[in-house]
């Protein structure tokens, strides 16, 4: 395994921690490293056995005031899924670069991600530009040589409380890294990193704290690493924190191929070679493979890290990115077949995903339970609904998954995020009347108690749902022998088309309606499923024009199978 910075104790700890903060900033060279040596002893000397009162962080300013109403009330979660930065909006580069103060903790490893942006600007010029003061429009972005240490380190901690509580200070947004410090850590060890993480944020709650798993050792996924990183994720998912996932990003390529199961490490080797070298061998001039020097790694790691960022960035000041484009699955008796790198085919476990999860009595649902913004899977059963909330396609019960008591057995189940707070929520239908939980908390409340009620359609009819309109919000909508009745106004009633409302034709009396965001424009489109066939309108129109006009036809499923379909 490679190292990639000084994890040790004793007198050097006096530059890793206290002279990156003091002086301000990184400093290279072994010139440097001298100069920050000396002024730190200086100081330590001067210092003698006087203890240092904190000084208070500064309530009213701006930047503060103006991040703590924008910080995200549910779980930011970046991983391989989020460097496609053609989906962020110049407006959300805009706001991140004018409201973010960055102030990243980082080693070698950690430098992938500056390098990676470094290349941004290179290419794509003043959107993403970054210097350590934010000058000339740039986002502020001051870097510290220093990184999360070994176990039980709290030396980072000591340092941002320095940072925090400087009278000028201006940071909003703190980002620590890993050197090699998860790979022989502890469930105990990281308990103290998370902890300590959680604290920082009761103390400065006009910060946004960034948490980070730790980049690959080459011991796949039962290799000790891979379980503390799922430590890590599972805490970040259920505590609704930011999550720089590091080792995700290293575990794809761009592609959607999956790399941990073969024993990939932070160079992107694997068991038969080298996924970045490979990718890049068969596109040569894609962007993704401009050229750096990536500390430990390929450029293409680099480059993909330095995306993700600046999505992670984008979403933090509170831009607004599209979700991705949602994905087709099947379900048989409990076996769930996720068509996860997009491509509408069944490519095996490996590039895709299958996961086991119900049985052959449920219903299978989907939805972004926890507000990550992909899709999580779930079952439904005589009312009672079982949602993977962790998101690692297993029930693991409550409280690590979630389940509610919503319905009954002749009702059918429908899920939407129905407030549109990026949550999906669950609901049922009964011959044309819908019961929504729309306060969220998987109970049937009452229209006096924070839910609704509808009534649109009929026994007939089967129930559909989607943001037809594109308002973030779900409405809702009926299917009959490939007629769909759709709730474009969202006042939960059918206004015919003069009222605002849109009838389609699409499928017919043997299809069953499917939905999702297949083009990725941020509504929701419609599709028909027959027999392992998916006819998709791509071109978000209404009708089906074949794949020659712009719709989609994939192979996905047979006859047995149930479709699903979300952002995976």
């Amino acid at each position: 395994m490679k190292s990639g910075g000084y994890s040790g104790r004793g007198p050097a700890m006096i530059e890793k921690w206290l002279v990156p903060y003091a002086l301000g900033g990184r400093r290279k060279g072994a010139a440097g490293r001298m100069v920050q040596l000396l002024m730190a002893l200086m100081l330590f000397a001067q210092l003698g056995a006087v203890t240092l009162m904190p000084v208070p962080a500064v309530a009213d300013d701006p930047v503060s005031i103006f991040l703590s109403a924008r910080l995200p009330s549910n779980v930011i979660i970046v991983d391989h899924q989020c460097v496609d930065i053609s989906r962020i909006p110049s407006s959300a580069l805009d706001l991140a670069r004018s409201s973010l103060k960055i102030w990243y903790g980082h080693t070698s490893h950690g430098s992938q991600i500056t390098t990676g942006m470094e290349n941004l600007v290179s290419q794509y010029g003043a959107a993403y530009n970054f210097n350590a003061d934010g000058s000339g429009g740039a986002l502020s972005y001051q870097e510290v040589s220093a990184d999360l240490g070994l176990e039980g380190d709290l030396g980072w901690r000591d340092a941002t409380r320095s940072q925090l509580d400087l009278p000028d200070n201006d940071t909003n947004v703190v980002i620590w890294s890993w050197c090699g410090g998860v790979s022989e850590n502890t469930k105990e060890g990281i308990d103290v990193y998370l902890n300590a993480m959680n604290q920082l944020e009761a103390d400065y709650p006009g910060v946004a704290f960034v948490y980070m798993t730790g980049h690959l050792d080459g011991t796949g996924e039962s290799g000790n690493l891979n379980v503390r990183n799922n430590q890590i994720r599972s805490y970040c998912r259920a505590n609704n924190k930011i999550l720089f996932d590091f080792a995700d990003i290293e575990s794809y390529d761009p592609s959607g191929n999956y790399f941990l199961n073969r024993n990939a490490t932070d160079n992107c080797d694997y068991v038969d070679g080298n996924w970045a070298q490979e990718w890049c061998a068969a596109r040569p001039t894609s962007g993704l493979c401009r050229t750096c020097e990536c500390a430990h790694s390929q450029a293409l790691n680099c480059n993909l890290k330095g995306r993700a960022f600046w999505w992670m960035l984008a979403r933090i000041a509170g831009g607004a990115i599209p979700p991705p484009c949602g994905n087709i699955g099947a379900f048989l008796n409990g076996a769930w077949y996720l068509d996860y790198n997009g491509n509408g085919a069944w490519n095996g476990a490996v590039t895709d995903r299958q996961f086991s999860f119900g049985n052959a009595t449920m219903k299978p649902v989907t939805g972004d339970w926890n507000g990550n913004g992909i899709a999580e899977i779930g079952t439904f059963l005589n009312g009672t609904w079982y949602l993977d909330y962790n998101g690692n396609g297993a029930w693991n019960g409550t409280p690590a998954d979630k389940q509610y008591s919503f319905g009954n057995a002749i009702m059918k189940p429908v899920t939407g995020d129905w407030d549109g707070n990026g949550i999906t929520g669950v609901g049922t239908y009964l011959n044309g009347t819908w019961y929504i939980d729309y306060n969220g908390n998987g109970v049937w409340n009452g229209t006096g108690g924070g839910d609704r009620q509808y009534y649109f359609g009929n026994s007939a009819m089967t129930p559909v749902s989607g943001d037809w309109n594109s308002d973030n919000k779900t409405e809702i909508g009926t299917y009959l022998n490939g007629t769909w009745y759709i709730d474009y106004n969202g006042n939960g009633v059918w206004n015919g088309t003069g009222g605002g409302d849109r009838l389609y034709t699409f499928g017919n009396s043997s299809m069953k309606p499917v939905t999702g965001n297949w083009n990725g424009t941020g509504g929701t489109e419609i599709g028909a499923y027959y027999n392992g066939t998916w006819y998709l309108d791509y071109s978000g129109n209404g009708v089906w024009g074949g794949v020659a006009g712009g719709d989609r036809l994939y192979s996905f499923g047979n006859a047995s199978m149930k479709p699903v379909s979300g952002v995976y």
